[in-house]
Parts: structure tokens; sequence; C-alpha cells
């Protein structure tokens, strides 16, 4: 990060050649989210009139950045925080999808001591549960037979969790692909995705992250088979679905059960949809309809819902947009702020390039 003048002043000359990944590196996925958006936008403006107004709100979010800049009075470290930004807040745009991940995330460590409080020897279970593809235009029905199917089976006597976090993803249904398959855990690293070929269908699965007891694993265990039965059984289907579970547990030593589980919880409340699979999608034939129909079966649809514990201490309502500008990597606040420094994102460049130093004088700003 450059250097703080004490003038707050830079020449011309200098404010065109910084960037914002220049001056903090913490902030350099600002450039790479950025034109991922744009692209969205763009799709969104070839829609109805309700989409159009979604694609011209996309193309403005987050166009200016204002960072606070400021000095740790204990560390001496510079550090830059978020202080505002214009979200659009349309559903599948990037940027936001990636903000309110990061805030459902800061929800859990706000909440993490009274749940670790009250539940000293819970354990955590990521669980995903899918259904036969249905075609994207009766996306809104199958996933509204999902969530009954899920209340049956929350209402088991069987059911072992003592709290949840639920959300839906979708993705697109591959026709094939030699390499991976057209398997949805492969995909995103397949080197062979110019010869992805997709049809109309959407494949929907629930994500869930389960507290259970810690005698889950010893007296109340459930196999992925046993899972799968339940599931059916809920479902109310012929047929046995796909499901997969595993155990959420610290990855490297130093990592503790929180983080572990906070990672989860981003996992779970992440994205309905992985922005850059869309990106991937829209270059397909077919990919513009299927998007464009996917944003109106997703419409009304809850994002991400709680029970038990979880529910008793985070907020299920969407974040707001003040939790937005403070997800949980940025949510120390900086001991005094010096100086404001605003960016704007250049399209020729693909970059967010500093514009304006507002300088901090006796607790008003000076220009």
């Amino acid at each position: 990060m450059p250097e703080i003048k004490k003038n707050g002043k830079r020449s011309n000359l200098e404010l065109k050649m910084t960037y914002l990944s220049d001056d903090s590196l913490n902030d350099s996925h600002w450039d790479i989210i950025k034109p991922k958006s744009l692209v969205i936008a763009d799709a969104y403006l070839s829609g109805n009139v309700v989409q159009v107004r979604r694609g011209e709100r996309s193309l403005c979010c987050s166009n200016m950045l204002l960072f606070g800049v400021g000095m740790n009075i204990d560390t001496g470290e510079i550090k830059q925080k978020l202080k505002s930004a214009d979200f659009c807040r349309v559903r599948l745009e990037p940027i936001c999808m990636h903000r309110k991940s990061l805030r459902w995330k800061a929800r859990f460590h706000e909440a993490w001591p009274k749940i670790k409080e009250q539940y000293p020897t819970a354990r955590y279970m990521h669980l995903v549960l899918t259904v036969r593809n249905c075609d994207i235009k009766d996306l809104r029905e199958t996933i509204k037979q999902m969530n009954t199917a899920w209340n049956r089976l929350t209402n088991r006597k069987t059911f072992p969790s003592t709290g949840f976090i639920k959300s839906i993803e979708v993705t697109r249904e591959m026709d094939y692909c030699d390499k991976c398959k057209g398997s949805i855990a492969k995909r995103g690293t397949c080197k062979n995705k110019n010869n992805h070929t997709y049809n109309q269908n959407s494949h929907a699965h629930i994500h869930v992250l389960l507290q259970v007891p810690a005698s889950y694993f010893t007296i109340n265990y459930i196999t992925k088979d046993k899972w799968a039965d339940i599931w059916q059984q809920s479902l109310r289907v012929d047929y046995k679905p796909v499901v997969w579970v595993s155990a959420v547990k610290p990855k490297k030593e130093q990592e503790s059960l929180e983080d572990a589980v906070a990672s989860a919880v981003k996992e779970v409340a992440k994205y309905c949809i992985k922005f850059d699979d869309v990106i991937e999608y829209l270059e397909k034939p077919g990919g513009l309809k299927w998007f464009l129909e996917l944003d109106n079966q997703l419409e009304k649809t809850r994002a991400v819902s709680l029970g038990g514990s979880f529910k008793k201490f985070m907020s299920e309502e969407e974040p707001t947009f003040e939790e937005m500008l403070t997800p949980e990597d940025e949510n120390e606040e900086v001991a005094k702020v010096l100086e404001y420094r605003e960016y704007l994102f250049k399209n020729l460049e693909k970059k967010y390039a500093l514009q304006k130093i507002i300088e901090v004088k006796n607790d008003e700003i000076a220009i």
C-alpha cells in the first residue's frame, strides 16, 4: 500500500497509474469479480422488462468504491476498509452473492460463543440431498417439492440434528464430457470445458450444515445409504436419490473447530448458483435462455433457511446493505481513519483505478 502523504494529495499522473490491487492485495478480488458481474448484467439486458431493470442495476453495481485508510495504534499497520459501495442486491449478480456469503460466515462467528456455550460437545456435518433433474421451466415446482420433503425429514422422530443451515443450489445439466463425465464435483476443474455441451434441464440440490450430538457418531450414526433411504421416503418417489454426507472437522492442525464450521457455513450459504458456471453456460448454445428462465424460477424463493440452534442465535433475514459493507474478513475497524480513497472501475483496463484522495483533518473531511 502506498505511503499516506501528509497533505493527502497526489499528482494527476500518479492517480492514473494507481489501482486498487496496487494499494491493497487483499482487495485485488474486486478486479476479478467485477468483470464477471458485467457479463451477468449483459445477460439480464436481453430479458423481459423486469430483467432489463436488473441488468441496469447490475451494470452499476459497485462501480465506485470508497475505502477508509487508517493505522493500527498497537501495530502501526496500515489497513484499508470498505466504507461505501452501491450494491445492486440483484440475486444472481456475482458481487452481491459474494458479499452475502461472507456475511453469513460473519453471522456464524458472532453467534459461535453462544452456540458453543449451549452445545459444547456438538459435532457438525455437511449433507447434500439431490433429486432427479428437471426441465428449467419446472424448477420452481421441483424446489417446492424438495422443501416439502425437507420438512417431512426434519419432523421425523429419528432426525438427529439440533440445528441446521439449509440452502438450494442449481446447476445446468450437462449432456456429456469424455473427461469429467458431467460430474458436478469434477466439472469446475475440468480442462475440457470447450467441449462441454448442455441442455435445458436443471439439477437442484440441497446443501445442509447439520449440528448433531456427539453421540451421533457412536450410537445413532446414519450411513449414506440410510440417508438416501430416508430422503427417498421424504420425497415420496420411486427412485433412490443420490446423497452425499461428510463430517465437518479442522483440515489443518492450526485450524479450530469454529473456523472449520465457519467455512462450512460459507460453503452452504454461498450462492444458489456458481457465477463461474453461469458464465460458462452463457457461452454455450441455449445458455442465455436457460439463465433468464432460472432467474424467473428463483424469484421469491428463499435463499437460506435456519433451524434449531442456528435459528436461535443467528438472523435468518437477508444481509442488509450495511452488513454487506462489512463481511467477516473486513470486520475489524481501523484505529483512526487518516484518509479516504475513491476507486472507479475502468472497463478498458478491467481494474479499479484511484480517482480521488480525501484527507481527514480534525474529524472533518477535507478534499
